[in-house]
């Protein structure tokens, strides 16, 4: 009877792995659709940048472009992207981490005796 209430207390824990492996998931989805719609273009808005940075003024208002900063502000955002998307990248990693640690803890507790925990299709049934 013991193990069962231990087991009720770290059933809500085991829900909140399965709901981020989930989050995982879409997350990861979510990088590689940023980065195939991104494609060519952080290599390109680096070059346009060094490319802005390298002319003058008179000579960027030849090729038509009037504001250099307001330019290079709207080039960047191209960057800022690849760096949400890396940041998402490296706290899914980290997260995941932490949910395959606590998933190996649990099948260690299972292989002593615990009760089984039993998951179909990615779902949790008890």
């Amino acid at each position: 009877m013991n193990i069962l209430d231990s087991m009720n207390e770290i059933l809500p824990s085991v829900q909140i792995i399965f709901e981020q492996k989930e989050l995982i998931e879409k997350a990861t989805e979510t990088i590689v659709q940023g980065r195939e719609k991104l494609g060519e273009m952080p290599t390109k808005a680096s070059n346009i940048i060094k490319f802005l940075n390298s002319k003058s003024k008179y000579e960027l208002e030849e090729v038509g472009i009037s504001d250099r900063t307001a330019t290079i502000l709207e080039v960047k955002k191209v960057l800022t992207k690849v760096n949400l998307i890396d940041q998402l990248e490296e706290r899914c990693e980290t997260l995941e981490m932490q949910v395959n640690r606590f998933t190996n803890i649990i099948e260690a507790l299972i292989k002593k005796g615990l009760p089984n925990i039993y998951v179909i299709n990615d779902k949790l049934i008890t």
